[in-house]
């Protein structure tokens, strides 16, 4: 019983740094799709809600289809826009990962044995 509830703390402990560490990220990710969906509504003549869209289905890397850039200066803008996501998605991932994978050097000798 003693081992479970270690266990249950321990997978606790990485569960929450993992979402303290990654919830900067994900603000920093939908603070840019934001950006990116102003500025294509603005570029393509589109209203706010469809730039929106646009950003967040380019920027998840789903890419539906149903709105796309049809100026040059939107084509370019979405280009950048689409290298800068495929980034952002690995660097999420990494983030996540590097956050859920236990650093055994963190804890003390004692700590350790206990687990």
């Amino acid at each position: 019983m003693i081992r479970l509830m270690n266990m249950i703390r321990s997978s606790w402990r990485i569960m929450r740094r993992a979402l303290n560490s990654t919830l900067v990220v994900v603000v920093v990710i939908v603070a840019i799709w934001l950006v990116a969906g102003i500025a294509f509504s603005v570029i393509e003549n589109t209203t706010l809600l469809e730039g929106l869209w646009w950003a967040s289905v380019t920027g998840s890397t789903t890419g539906y289809g149903d709105y796309y850039p049809v100026t040059v200066a939107g084509r370019i803008f979405g280009q950048f826009f689409m290298a800068f996501s495929v980034i952002f998605t690995t660097f999420f991932t990494a983030h996540v990962v590097s956050a859920v994978i236990e650093d055994k050097n963190k804890y003390t000798h004692a700590e350790q044995e206990r687990n």
